[in-house]
């Protein structure tokens, strides 16, 4: 007699515009926590085509500039105020 499996479904449609859609709420979050702080933020190490997505997000608002930053476990995204 053979055991009961479980059986699992995995989907990865749509994915890549759901990770895009939490990297652009983090981001947002990250644009008006440094805007509001008037302070930079970091945000924990990211993958190179996460770190693009909020680039791209940054250079569209008016609001604060990014940078990558080295880091010993990945680069990490800097959100800086501009100046002038």
């Amino acid at each position: 007699m053979k055991p009961d499996l479980l059986t699992t479904e995995v989907t990865a449609s749509n994915y890549r515009q759901h990770r895009t859609d939490c990297l652009n709420r983090g981001a947002r979050r990250l644009i008006t926590w440094v805007h509001q702080a008037g302070r930079p933020a970091t945000t924990p190490p990211r993958k190179l085509n996460e770190r693009r997505v909020l680039h791209d997000l940054f250079k569209q608002n008016p609001g604060p500039e990014s940078r990558s930053k080295d880091h010993e476990r990945g680069r990490k995204v800097v959100a800086l105020q501009k100046w002038g």
